[in-house]
């Protein structure tokens, strides 16, 4: 059936641009999480190769690179679905948002606690990201709950 008769033709919605710059910060977060996968890799092999008795550290390191490595899956997984995803898409980043706001706040602590600078910078940047994020998903639910047709 034409349009007309007072009923404007649906155009596609626009991503908004704060959804958008979510999105964005989702797959660069994801390349840090990569690379952090790689390095703690890295530092397992380094670890097991050690003379020492490293076992229990090496474990660790490779259980954070898997942590490392799901995360960043989970980054581009919300990433690539906030295209065209529905409600639940923007819970699950509002979940992750929100964790990573927590995490960002510890290590901020810990860093400054530990006077080690280079934690509360990580802690800084990530918290940035996390409320960035979280903004942004709160503000862009019309994207989320538009019509699809």
């Amino acid at each position: 059936m034409p349009q007309g008769y007072g009923y404007p033709a649906q155009m596609p919605m626009q991503m908004p641009g704060l959804v958008t710059t979510a999105r964005v910060l989702l797959f660069i977060l994801s390349g840090f999480q990569f690379l952090a996968a790689v390095i703690f890799g890295i530092l397992v092999a380094v670890a097991s190769n050690a003379e020492n008795d490293t076992g229990l550290v090496a474990g660790v390191v490779a259980a954070v690179a898997v942590l490392m490595l799901a995360l960043g899956g989970l980054s581009v997984f919300l990433g690539v679905k906030m295209r065209n995803g529905r409600g639940g898409i923007r819970v699950g980043t509002m979940i992750y948002a929100s964790l990573m706001i927590l995490g960002s706040l510890v290590n901020i602590g810990q860093g400054l606690s530990q006077t080690a600078a280079a934690g509360a910078l990580g802690g800084i940047i990530s918290l940035a990201f996390g409320i960035t994020i979280l903004v942004a998903m709160i503000k862009g639910g019309a994207w989320f709950n538009r019509p699809r047709y």
